[in-house]
């Protein structure tokens, strides 16, 4: 399968959050590049990766505080974006816009030979989306498939999706396939990420 995983962070996330990133990755014997980068905007990342691969079918992002909690639902969704379909967690811009879903790039999986077709859409936030709304859209109005993975559980209420309130939060789990901690810059969020990690490793 040509396909690679990629996450980045910058200097203000704590070294266990990577650590316990890369332990669950290497637990579902899943290759992962975790990219250090500072002062580099996480859209403006997205685009250097997908721009520089040219050798990969498919590029899959992680946020740094996104685990994979079923290894085999992961590569389900990989799958599917090989065959064009563009998949991620299911989320909106609630500072911006909350009326429009996106996938997200909390796990987001983007085929290079669709994306190169549509004139390579940017990741970059925008005036009313937040980092891969664009992308998304751009998928949807060419009218190339489209996956949202769904909300499974949340730990914390904090955010909506369109016609749902407080739909997702703190410690959201998409589809029974992936975790997604949310504003791990926050400590008091840093042991709830690393409890979830150890559990997924079978550690507690």
């Amino acid at each position: 399968m040509n396909a690679s995983i990629f996450t980045m962070h910058w200097e203000n996330i704590d070294p266990m959050v990577p650590y316990y990133q890369k332990r669950v990755f290497d637990h579902f014997q899943l290759p992962i590049f975790q990219h250090k980068i500072d002062g580099i905007d996480h859209g403006e990342w997205m685009d250097w990766v997908l721009q520089r691969n040219e050798d990969l079918e498919t590029v899959v992002f992680f946020d740094i505080d996104c685990i994979p909690i079923d290894a085999s639902k992961t590569m389900d969704s990989i799958t599917k974006a090989m065959g064009g379909t563009l998949i991620g967690n299911e989320q909106a811009s609630n500072h911006l816009d909350a009326s429009r879903l996106f996938a997200a790039p909390s796990f987001l999986c983007v085929n290079r030979r669709l994306w190169k077709m549509m004139g390579k859409p940017s990741c970059k936030a925008h005036y009313d989306g937040d980092v891969a709304q664009m992308l998304t859209d751009t998928w949807l109005y060419r009218k190339a498939p489209v996956q949202f993975i769904p909300v499974t559980s949340f730990e914390v209420p904090k955010w909506n999706l369109p016609n749902r309130p407080q739909s997702y939060g703190i410690g959201t789990t998409y589809g029974d396939a992936n975790y997604h901690l949310f504003e791990v810059r926050e400590n008091e969020n840093i042991e709830r990420f690393i409890t979830k990690a150890k559990e997924v490793l079978g550690a507690i």
